[in-house]
Order: C-alpha cells, then sequence, then structure tokens
C-alpha cells in the first residue's frame, strides 16, 4: 500500500517530501496502521468516510452508506484527494517553506482541517511572515473538539497528528521517512 500511494503522489508530480510525508503523516493517519477501511462508516463527526479518509469518490460525489471499495479505489481516491488538498494549500500559500518536510506538514494540516480553517489560520499568517518556526508551533493549538455533550475538549487522536505534523513540520522526522525519501531521490523506488 505504502509503495502504490508514494508512487502514485510521485507521478502526479509532487516531490519526494511530499509523496513520503503524504503517507507517513495522512494515510496513516486517517486509517489504523495505514489499511484503508473498505465500506464506509460515519467518522466522529458524523461525516461518510471510507478509505483513507476520502468522503467522496473519484467523480466527487458524497460517500453513501453501504458502499464498499477496493484498495485500488482507495489508493485512487486518497492521491486525488490528496493532491486536491495541496492545491488548496497552495491557492493561499505559494511562499517558501523552510523545507520539503514542512510542506508536507501544512498539506496534512489542509487535509485533516480543510482550506477555509488554513486560510484564516494564524499559521498561514505566520508562514506569510516568514516565521516558519512559529508557524510550526501554531500545529499544536488544533487539538479540540466537541464531546457528545457539545463541549469543546481536547481530543487524543488529533494530540497525536498535531505531534506528527509538528515534528514533521520542524524537520524531525521518523527514519524511515527520511530514508524512503532518500531511497526516492536516488532513483530508488
Amino acid at each position: 500500500m505504502r509503495d502504490k500511494i508514494v508512487k502514485a503522489l510521485l507521478a502526479a508530480g509532487l516531490s519526494s517530501s511530499l509523496a513520503v510525508g503524504g503517507w507517513f503523516l495522512t494515510a496513516q493517519s486517517e486509517a489504523p496502521n495505514g489499511i484503508p477501511v473498505l465500506p464506509v462508516y460515519l467518522d466522529t463527526g458524523n461525516i461518510a468516510t471510507a478509505c483513507l479518509g476520502s468522503t467522496r469518490d473519484l467523480q466527487g460525489n458524497r460517500l453513501k452508506m453501504g458502499k464498499k471499495y477496493t484498495e485500488e479505489e482507495c489508493v485512487d481516491m486518497f492521491v486525488k484527494d490528496y493532491i486536491e488538498h495541496y492545491a488548496l494549500m497552495k491557492k493561499y500559500y505559494n511562499g517558501k517553506f523552510v523545507s520539503g518536510w514542512q510542506e508536507a506538514a501544512i498539506t496534512d494540516f489542509v487535509f485533516n482541517k480543510g482550506a477555509g480553517a488554513f486560510s484564516t489560520s494564524t499559521l498561514l499568517k505566520k508562514l506569510k511572515a516568514n516565521q516558519h518556526l512559529e508557524a510550526c508551533d501554531e500545529l499544536m493549538r488544533w487539538v479540540f473538539g466537541k464531546n457528545q455533550s457539545g463541549q469543546k475538549v481536547v481530543i487524543k487522536g488529533l494530540v497525536n497528528r498535531a505531534s506528527k505534523e509538528y515534528k514533521f513540520c520542524i524537520g524531525e522526522v521518523p527514519y524511515e521517512a527520511q530514508t524512503l525519501k532518500d531511497l526516492i531521490d536516488k532513483g530508488g523506488l
């Protein structure tokens, strides 16, 4: 699964850091161990979701309960979603990043929180002000959700995801991610 996603993201023209970050940050965060959830289910926000966090099929239609996807369809849906969120991120911020890893972290933020949240965020303002490390700090502020009573609470899963994004953002990537990027940059995979 990992190699299929990374190769598809590379084939779409993304850098090795973005492709590897797409797998390590986004795909694995959207499904347990990066294994797609083939049947449509309701996520914690009560949104029909499948595969690796997709909420729409390849034609752009909302997912319907009862539908089941193949692993190949999941890869295709994820790659389409990731590229769309990358383009949305670039719509709002077309400046320089400290590294490709930071770009991958910000893309994951947009994938998870949405372009609307990104477009009005202090994170974006700090990127535009060339305050890159301070922008990374902002990732750790996006860890709240609502419980069943509607109260604002810290969500453990959001803390975990923000922590991974933060580490990528400041360049502290897992050995496996750096090794895969190096392999790609040397013409492997």
